[in-house]
């Protein structure tokens, strides 16, 4: 019996039950690979069909818009690297018909530990709206599309999207303050510091950009001299440190690089005939997935973690937020390193840094608060 022959007067009610439940069911899933990236959302297959994301309204590379042709850009980009020439696994929509140009799918991205459901992870960046033609997986679609809608990421804020991602001024005032012994015992001499720095940062997500950045470190050094009688004399100096550094970068997709150079001025301590002021260059190099995860280098870029360091960095979603960790210094005062920069506002960014030298008390700490136009 088929079942239009099911669907009798009798059995009538339970059959239309029957292909309401069929309806929000998947068919049959399919592994394909992608040859052709058409538009934000139309997919050519090597076996030459073409498919789009069920449920997902995405801006085309054709909008009159600029900003939503920015939005289309960046999903191009995101389906170029990730999806073309990927095998994938689809799943046709129940409201496709086989010979539907395009068909409507839900595709994913397998791995052996994670499988990503592509139309959700557009819904859930902003790359577009939702706009359903079945319910297979309408919990999970709605759900993605309302966290982009109320973060107002991609097609629900273009012109912010744009303007984040293509260049920003950030602000940024920060103090710290540390210790810096000289020798294992602590009483033979030692070094405390405060610092006080500002800089501003030209800059873009895909880290471009120019640095400028002035500061002043003051360092308390306290000297223990032992007489021949068995006195002791206890005196203190301070010297003060005046810096100002300018530093240019420019990085593509997997390497950055750049130059610039810092001034200092040194005053007070030991020598009492004025300021030293002498320039050096600075340098930093930067290597790996830019977007995501990368090695850095640098050179006299950042006085507190001077002369050079070297680390790992990982950028988070959020524009302009990231977390190095690594090591600094020379000779035997290596000390282990973070620096944590996140914006947790629209405006409004915190960084902290710090430095350890494990199994002493060299130790340093930064914070403060920036704000990004």
């Amino acid at each position: 019996m088929t079942i239009f022959g099911f669907l009798n007067k009798k059995n009538c009610f339970p059959g239309i039950f029957i292909l309401v439940l069929l309806s929000a069911l998947p068919l049959s899933a399919q592994k394909v690979k992608i040859v052709k990236i058409i538009d934000t959302n139309l997919f050519e297959l090597k076996d030459g069909r073409v498919i789009t994301l069920a449920d997902v309204s995405a801006p085309s590379v054709s909008e009159k818009d600029s900003a939503l042709r920015f939005i289309a850009q960046r999903i191009l980009d995101y389906a170029q690297k990730n999806l073309l020439n990927q095998t994938l696994r689809i799943e046709p929509s129940p409201a496709s018909e086989n010979d539907s140009i395009p068909i409507a799918v839900h595709l994913f991205l397998e791995f052996p530990l994670q499988k990503i459901n592509i139309n959700e992870y557009y819904l859930r960046e902003g790359f577009g709206k939702y706009a359903p033609v079945d319910s297979v997986y309408k919990s999970r679609y709605l759900k993605a599309a309302r966290e982009a809608q109320s973060e107002g990421k991609g097609v629900y804020n273009p012109g912010k999207e744009k303007f984040e991602r293509s260049f920003a001024k950030i602000v940024s005032i920060s103090g710290g303050f540390g210790i810096f012994p000289e020798s294992e015992n602590e009483l033979e001499i030692s070094n405390s510091y405060r610092e006080f720095v500002a800089d501003v940062r030209f800059t873009t997500p895909k880290l471009s950009g120019i640095l400028i950045k002035a500061g002043i470190l003051t360092t308390t050094e306290k000297h223990v001299h032992y007489w021949g009688d068995g006195s002791v004399h206890t005196y203190k100096s301070t010297q003060r440190l005046q810096y100002f550094v300018i530093h240019g970068e420019l990085s593509g997709r997997y390497f950055g690089m750049g130059f610039g150079f810092s001034v200092l001025a040194i005053e007070g301590g030991h020598d009492p005939e004025g300021p030293d002021q002498f320039a050096v260059p600075n340098v930093s190099l930067k290597a790996g997935y830019l977007g995501k995860l990368y090695f850095s280098g640098e050179l006299l870029t950042d006085i507190l973690f001077a002369p050079y360091s070297f680390g790992v960095n990982y950028s988070f979603q959020k524009p302009f937020s990231g977390l190095w960790i690594g090591a600094s210094g020379i000779s035997k005062n290596w000390s282990l390193g973070l620096k944590l920069n996140y914006r947790f506002r629209e405006h409004l960014m915190l960084n902290i840094q710090a430095f350890h030298k494990p199994f002493t008390k060299i130790k340093g700490f930064r914070l403060g608060a920036g704000y990004v136009f």
